[in-house]
């Protein structure tokens, strides 16, 4: 049987999880960048592909520690 992700697993597993797909996205974002650039002088370029440069990974988040309540006491007033 065959299980389907929903969008609700997806949200449930980026808020649980670190998610690094591994690729370089430098290019991309210079080419980002240089936008309005490109506008300006009427110029068509595709967007440059970002490589893949390491293995996915899927890294659980930690859970932040709570910190212990001091009860107060008379001489703390």
């Amino acid at each position: 049987m065959t299980e389907k992700h929903t969008a609700d697993d997806t949200k449930l597993l980026k808020a649980l999880h670190y998610v690094d797909d591994g690729r370089d996205y430098s290019y991309r974002i210079v080419w980002e960048m240089n936008s309005r650039r490109r506008i300006s002088e009427k110029r068509f370029e595709l967007p440059p592909a970002c490589p893949q440069v390491v293995k996915p990974t899927l890294v659980p988040k930690s859970k932040p520690r709570r910190r212990k309540v001091r009860k107060q006491t008379e001489s703390d007033f």
